[in-house]
């Protein structure tokens, strides 16, 4: 096996799973930490922010700061201070809105640069829906394109390139290593030196609108519940915009954690319980996983995903093993 010298963990179904850490969690973590191995945790959850979740880790026993967790609103807030845009419209819980905060970002729900929308909870209504309605139908008119510059923030191993312009930024060709990878966006992905990426810039469609993340549903204590999936597609389809999303399976939500790491692709491992948006992801960015059998694991969903992860795990605290811990 390669050697693995980062990992990138989910949270809510492979550390805790409902009210209690999953058994052994604690002890594997402090196997990785005593080991050197540098670790993230990227939750996509957008009801909490950093510091809640990072509270309620300590209180199932793990103490990792809020700086080692990456969510959707921390990404995005990052994001939009790059493209230097302060105003939004949160359609989000008052608890994700602290992240927000203290990156700088205000909320303006009159003349607002940007919408941003999570799993709101209750706040999904109508009253806020429509006035989030008629804000992106009036955005659309005016607000085509819009950039984000220094992308290497995001991108510190991997740049985006417009193809179709043919204009990368780049002073010397040589610094150019081969295309890896193409995607639906005229859209090239190369690899690059971390300090050689001069301010380049990601071309997204309607990068006005944020989707902090598109599940459509997640089990609440009470049962399943909706989450912001549906309302985000039904907000794109009667103004004909489309959301740039942030959390997994996004590309660039993994790229955020492979730079906040200070890692590459090869030397990393997400561990997750979902096959789609946490192994599915990582594999789509370049990086080896490992699915728990535990949290939303379904034997069904491994098996119609198509997706072949490269370690199936019974929980987490197995994990130190296939590191070669134990």
């Amino acid at each position: 096996m390669k050697k693995i010298t980062g990992i990138i963990f989910d949270i809510d179904g492979v550390l805790y799973s409902g009210e209690e850490a999953v058994d052994g969690a604690c002890y594997a973590l402090n196997l990785i930490a005593d080991a050197k191995i540098q670790f993230r945790c990227l939750s996509n959850t957008t009801r909490k922010s950093s510091d809640s979740i990072s509270e309620k880790l300590k209180d199932f026993g793990f103490i990792i700061p809020k700086e080692n967790i990456i969510t959707p609103a921390v990404v995005v807030s990052k994001i939009l201070n790059l493209m230097d845009i302060k105003k939004c419209f949160f359609l989000v819980t008052e608890d994700v809105c602290d992240d927000f905060y203290s990156s700088g970002l205000i909320s303006d729900e009159i003349n607002p640069e940007a919408v941003v929308i999570g799993d709101a909870g209750q706040n999904f209504n109508y009253e806020r829906l429509n006035r989030v309605f008629r804000i992106l139908i009036e955005n659309n008119r005016y607000n085509k394109n819009k950039s984000i510059e220094n992308n290497e923030v995001f991108f510190r191993k991997k740049i985006i390139v417009d193809k179709s312009t043919n204009k990368n930024g780049y002073s010397n060709k040589n610094n150019m290593a081969k295309s890896e990878k193409k995607d639906e966006n005229m859209t090239e992905i190369r690899t690059e030196h971390i300090n050689s990426v001069p301010a380049n810039k990601v071309q997204c469609k309607q990068i006005s609108f944020f989707a902090l993340e598109m599940d459509k549903y997640w089990m609440d204590k009470d049962g399943l519940s909706l989450s912001a999936g549906p309302f985000i597609k039904g907000l794109e389809y009667a103004t004909e915009t489309n959301a740039y999303l942030i959390g997994k399976p996004s590309l660039l939500f993994f790229n955020s954690s492979l730079s906040s790491l200070g890692k590459d692709p090869h030397e990393t491992l997400v561990v997750g319980d979902d096959i789609i948006t946490d192994i599915g992801g990582a594999k789509n960015a370049g990086i080896s996983g490992a699915l728990v059998r535990t949290g939303k694991f379904r034997e069904d969903k491994l098996i119609s995903s198509g997706i072949k992860p490269d370690f199936i795990l019974n929980s987490v605290s197995n994990l130190p093993e296939i590191l070669g811990l134990k």
